[in-house]
C-alpha cells in the first residue's frame, strides 16, 4: 500500500469525526516539521526561518494526542511545492483548533488555542523560509 500524500492529509482535516480530526492535526504538525527540517541547510532557504518553523511545528505536535492510526506521511515532492501546501494545512488546522477550542473546558481550550498559535507561527515561518531570488 503506498504511503498517503498531502492531498490525503488535506482530506483528513475535513472530517466530522473529532478523533480523526485530531489525528490529522497531529499529522499536519509532523509533516510541517519534516518539511522545515528538509530545507534547514538547503541553498536558497533561510535556516533561521526553517528552524523556527520546525520548532513551532514540534511544539504544536506536542500538544496533540498521539494519533490512533499508524499512517506516515512522506514528503516526496521538492520543497518549492511542499512548503506552500504545508503552510496551508497548518493554517487550516489552526482554524479548526480555534473552532474546537470554543466548546472545550478551560484547560483543553488553552492547549488547543496554544496549538493553533503554533500552527500559525509554523505556517508564517514556512512561507518566509525561501530566500528572495
Amino acid at each position: 500500500m503506498p504511503s498517503p500524500d498531502l492531498t490525503d492529509l488535506a482530506a483528513a482535516l475535513d472530517t466530522d469525526a473529532p478523533v480523526a480530526a485530531l489525528d490529522a492535526m497531529w499529522d499536519v504538525f509532523d509533516v510541517a516539521e519534516q518539511a522545515a527540517d528538509s530545507i534547514a541547510f538547503r541553498e536558497g532557504y533561510d535556516e533561521v526561518m526553517a528552524a523556527a518553523a520546525s520548532g513551532e511545528a514540534a511544539a504544536g505536535k506536542s500538544l496533540m494526542p498521539l494519533p490512533d492510526a499508524g499512517q506516515s506521511y512522506v514528503l516526496a515532492e521538492e520543497p518549492e511545492r511542499t512548503l506552500p501546501v504545508c503552510a496551508a494545512l497548518l493554517e487550516k488546522a489552526a482554524g479548526l483548533l480555534d473552532h474546537v477550542a470554543t466548546g472545550a473546558i478551560d484547560e483543553v481550550r488553552t492547549s488547543l488555542r496554544t496549538a493553533a498559535g503554533h500552527a500559525r507561527g509554523a505556517a508564517r515561518n514556512l512561507r518566509a523560509a525561501p530566500e528572495p531570488q
